[in-house]
């Protein structure tokens, strides 16, 4: 009996956070790639019941591109036979329009691309793959709110076009207690808008912060 690896690997990243791969596969059927896009709409359609908003829809292609983007990030995780070249052609830019749909649709998996690095981290801290996924994070950090990325290298302009997006992207922020983003010109009037009066009892950090930010600037 045929199994789908890849379903099998990117049911127990998303069901049970473990990176678990059932052998060393690198080629997937058409069908088998078919069934990890249907499982990640499903997920999707889960998810995004609790988005506030209008959700932005579920983009099959984003999706499948960041599920091979991971799946093939675990591979080289824990099977290292390749050259730089080839590691770098196993994690490929997305090659169509960033869109909302397409960030919340491959945050399905790319949110686990922090852990992926601390991962490598733990084992080479001069990993050759450690770059490639840090560079995929500034570019999808909506995915790497939970990673100590550099806030001046992201463009936010999509994130702020959506106002689905743009709070889910602020209450990630707040969930994840990132005091950099939070001090972020486009993050942080509407972290005040959202903790309000309650900032000083849910994030203490988070208001100390931006007193001593307001009184160095004045």
């Amino acid at each position: 009996m045929h199994e789908n690896y890849f379903l099998k690997s990117i049911k127990a990243l998303r069901q049970e956070e473990e990176i678990l791969l059932y052998e060393h596969a690198l080629t997937f059927s058409e069908h088998d790639i078919q069934e990890v896009v249907d499982f990640l709409a499903l997920e999707f359609v889960r998810e995004s019941i609790e988005y506030p908003h209008t959700p932005s829809d579920f983009d099959p292609l984003a999706a499948e591109w960041a599920a091979k983007t991971v799946y093939f990030s675990t591979q080289l995780l824990l099977f290292r036979e390749s050259s730089v070249e080839d590691i770098a052609s196993a994690v490929p830019k997305f090659s169509l329009p960033m869109t909302p749909a397409a960030i919340v649709s491959s945050d399905l998996c790319l949110r686990f691309i922090p852990f992926i690095i601390r991962q490598l981290s733990l084992i080479d801290s001069q990993d050759v793959l450690i770059p490639i996924l840090v560079s995929l994070l500034h570019t999808w950090h909506y995915s790497g709110i939970t990673y100590p990325l550099d806030s001046t290298l992201l463009d936010f302009e999509c994130i702020v076009s959506n106002p689905s997006l743009h709070q889910l992207y602020i209450n990630r922020v707040i969930s994840a207690n990132n005091i950099k983003l939070a001090l972020h010109p486009v993050c942080r009037q509407w972290i005040d808008a959202n903790l309000s009066i309650f900032a000083e009892e849910f994030w203490k950090e988070f208001t100390m912060e931006t007193r001593i930010h307001d009184n160095t600037n004045r």
